[in-house]
């Protein structure tokens, strides 16, 4: 064994020295960082030793600082004392202990006096045991009331800085300066409930607090004294997508410790909403979230509803519709479905409103064919005779515009609407009248009004519908053609809505247009107007015989006035043809064709022949007496006027008219009356030397209130320029007028006849205008051939012309 030991310590020894061989730098010990520890003093007195952790000591030597040489580590606990006093006064160290963290300390303060003292506190109201530290050093545990002194001994003017480190129980302590008073404390805590994991932390606005992370009571750790205000708040943030709310957060410490907070925690959930308005019947509409469906909600009546289910915040939600009533239709927010997102709050911006919708009611009056077919939004359907169809969809109400209903109408019928007809909204009706097919037949004196199958009125057309009025309207032309014996003629034109039989009688010689209608139901159709010309036959009536029957005449001057028929002058012809002379007698026309002179008052005008005359009432508008005016004549251009009837102011027969500033000697020329009461035109003739004309005159007649005596005032109208339409010089020109139009037809323009047709608009009399309506070659004036209606009539002169009292759309005149 002598030889183990030495061998063991050789051992060791070797292994220790091994350690100490130098090597790999890596392998070198780490030496820690070290700080020193120094201070500062207020005086320096002679004598005065310092010491650091009761190891290292400094003599200051009457400087201002210190610092020991010796280092510390880091991490390392220092303390600084009095090694030794000086040799007169005391010291005493304050921020004398701490531990070193990275750096230099200097904090510490060496505080000299002449004088010492060992520092007190004064505690009251202390009821158990509460614990004093001074300086950050001697600690002092007191249980009673009264001064108590430290063991400490401090150079007088030294601060003593006192900390009070634990608190009795059930009482709060509270330290200021050197006096400590204390009272009763209470704990302010509560109750906690879905804490998340991670927990949260609650603050006190005196800055305790107290970490929660499990469900179950929790108290703040310090006590609070009497009547302290308390408010508790989360202090930070909470985790996860959790909210807690605080209740009985806030209040004052009154008797007793607080124990009735509560903090609840949960993820938030949210309501959606809906305001449904205009529902009649029931409605199911659909939530779905998170891409499922949570749940229906069923609804029959308007208003503001919530789905039951709340969903979280950011979800993204769909409300769609399940079902709603069949005859209405429901949107949200005007689509069919909605799509939000929650953020934050209760979602109720959701508005469902419903409209009622409504069937198609086609009703269709009148029809007794096939092949009517209605359509109606996306429906059609085919009538086979009156009666009515209701769609068999649903549609809004705004589908009543008339252009969604339409109908396809056989060739025969005319349909008319749709007629929104009201209640119930889409109600139409059609009324379709068949075609008229009237044939009307003329014969001597009468007429027959016939259908294309049966006679008016005893038999009605085919396809007529119940209660159609049918109507027939005569319009005759020439005032001795209304006298229509068996017509019930309220007016002109006539209506008539029952015949007594289906011949009416009519006049050779008139015109008369026929209308058939047909009213149903508010609407017409009509067939015409169909002109009816009964042909005319002309009988040879010589008259009677005598001084009174006219023989052979030429150019003799006659017109209508009034009812009566009047013939003036005219160059006689014996039978053998021979021209005797001309002639001043006023004839008339009688009834009975006979002729009978006319015994007239008055100085007649001279014998002459071709004088141009004119019909017209009195100018004197109280006065409808109807005039004869007569202008001219071979180789004059005086102006007559016969009034066949006397007056208590005008006499009867013939009036000599002074004519000024008027047109030189006219035969032969075209005349017009624009009314009943003029003014009367005329247009060419010859001259008094024989040449043609194309001059146009007004001629209106006056007449005198005071003294009863006719006046004339002349007018001429010329071309304005050399393009202003115009016809040429003529003379014998066929004449008619209608309204405010007068027609020129024809006429001698020397050497040739023409077949030129002229339209004289005087609706502005101060500025007439010719309008030429066709223009042909002139034909040799040894030929005149016969009018025809189309196309024109050939050349011609002096044919026999007459008046329509209206233009009429078909014929001619």
């Amino acid at each position: 064994m002598t030889n183990k030991l030495p061998a063991l310590l050789l051992a060791s020894t070797f292994a220790l020295l091994s350690g100490c061989l130098p090597g790999d730098e890596n392998d070198a010990p780490r030496t820690p960082a070290s700080y020193t520890v120094g201070g500062t003093l207020d005086t320096a007195p002679d004598g005065l030793r310092l010491s650091l952790n009761n190891r290292h000591t400094l003599s200051p030597n009457g400087a201002n600082s210190f610092r020991f040489e010796q280092p510390l580590a880091d991490g390392t606990r220092y303390e600084v004392g009095i090694a030794s006093q000086p040799e007169s006064g005391w010291c005493s160290v304050s921020n004398a202990s701490g531990t070193i963290s990275g750096a230099d300390v200097d904090s510490v303060t060496v505080n000299c006096a002449q004088e010492r003292i060992q520092p007190s506190v004064n505690v009251t109201g202390l009821n158990g045991q509460l614990e004093v530290q001074l300086n950050g050093g001697e600690q002092r545990r007191i249980s009673s009331n009264g001064t108590h002194t430290f063991n400490t001994v401090l150079a007088d003017g030294a601060p003593a800085n006192f900390v009070i480190i634990s608190q009795p129980s059930g009482q709060s302590c509270e330290l200021e300066g050197h006096i400590i008073t204390c009272s009763s404390s209470y704990t302010i805590g509560g109750t906690a409930a879905n804490i998340p994991s991670g927990g949260i932390t609650l603050r006190l606005d005196n800055g305790d607090t107290v970490q929660l992370s499990t469900d179950g009571s929790f108290r703040f750790p310090n006590r609070v004294a009497e009547d302290t205000s308390y408010n508790v708040r989360i202090h930070g943030s909470v985790p996860g997508d959790y909210a807690c709310d605080i209740s009985n957060a806030t209040g004052t410490v009154s008797g007793g410790d607080i124990t009735d907070i509560h903090v609840s925690c949960a993820i938030p959930t949210y309501s959606v909403g809906v305001t449904v308005s205009g529902l009649d019947g029931e409605l199911e509409l659909h939530l779905l979230a998170n891409g499922q469906e949570n749940e229906r909600l069923s609804l029959s009546s308007n208003g503001d509803f919530q789905f039951p289910t709340e969903l979280r915040n950011n979800t993204t939600f769909t409300v769609s519709l399940a079902s709603a009533p069949e005859s209405q239709s429901c949107r949200i927010n005007g689509q069919d479905s909605y799509t939000g997102t929650i953020q934050g709050s209760d979602y109720s911006n959701i508005s469902v409103v419903c409209e009622t919708l409504y069937k198609y009611q086609i009703e269709v009056l009148g029809f007794s064919g096939n092949g009517l077919s209605v359509t109606a939004g996306d429906e059609t359907a085919t009538f086979g005779g009156s009666g009515t169809w209701t769609s068999g969809q649903f549609y809004p109400e705004g589908s009543s515009e008339p252009e969604l209903v339409s109908a396809t109408v056989p060739a025969e019928y005319a349909c008319y609407g749709p007629l929104a007809t009201g209640e119930p909204p889409l109600s139409f009706q059609f009324t379709c009248l068949h075609e008229l097919q009237v044939e009307v037949e003329a014969g001597s004196g009468q007429f027959v009004v016939s259908w294309n199958d049966g006679d008016f009125p005893n038999d009605a057309p085919n396809n007529a519908p119940n209660n159609a009025t049918y109507v027939v309207e005569v319009q005759p032309f020439g005032s001795d053609c209304g006298n229509l014996s068996s017509l019930d003629a309220d007016s002109s034109p006539f209506e008539v809505k029952h015949l007594q039989d289906e011949e009416t009688p009519i006049k050779n010689g008139c015109t008369y247009e026929v209308t058939v209608r047909v009213y149903f139901n508010g609407y017409q159709r009509e067939a015409g107007p169909l002109e009816v010309s009964p042909q005319v036959v002309w009988s040879f009536n010589n008259g009677s015989s005598g001084v009174n029957q006219p023989g052979a005449v030429k150019g003799m001057a006659v017109q209508k006035v009034g009812e009566t028929i009047y013939g003036f002058g005219g160059s006689e012809y014996n039978a053998g043809g021979d021209e005797l002379a001309y002639t001043a007698a006023l004839r008339q026309l009688t009834a009975n064709l006979s002729w009978s002179a006319v015994a007239a008052d008055g100085t007649p005008p001279s014998p002459r022949a071709y004088a141009t005359s004119w019909s017209g009432e009195d100018p004197r508008r109280t006065d409808s007496t109807f005039l004869l005016v007569l202008f001219g004549g071979e180789a004059t251009n005086d102006v007559h006027i016969y009034r066949p009837t006397a007056s208590n102011y005008v006499a009867r027969g013939w009036h000599t008219v002074e004519s000024n500033n008027g047109p030189s000697s006219v035969t032969a020329a075209a005349n017009w009356s624009q009314g009943s009461a003029g003014p009367h035109w005329f247009f060419g003739g010859h001259n008094e030397y024989g040449g043609l004309q194309a001059d146009l005159w007004r001629l209106g007649v006056t007449r005198s209130a005071r003294s009863g005596s006719y006046g004339v005032n002349w007018t001429q109208s010329e071309p304005q320029n050399d393009d202003t339409p115009w016809p040429t010089a003529r003379s014998g020109a066929a004449t008619w007028t209608d309204d405010d139009n007068f027609w020129l037809f024809g006429g001698y323009v020397g050497g040739n006849y023409s077949n030129e047709l002229w339209q004289l608009d005087v609706s502005n009399a101060n500025n007439p205008r010719w309008h030429l309506h066709n223009q042909e070659a002139h034909a040799d004036s040894d030929t005149q051939p016969a009018p025809a209606p189309t196309p024109p009539p050939g050349p011609m002169a002096r044919a026999i012309s007459g008046s329509s009292a209206a233009k009429r759309a078909t014929g001619s005149t």
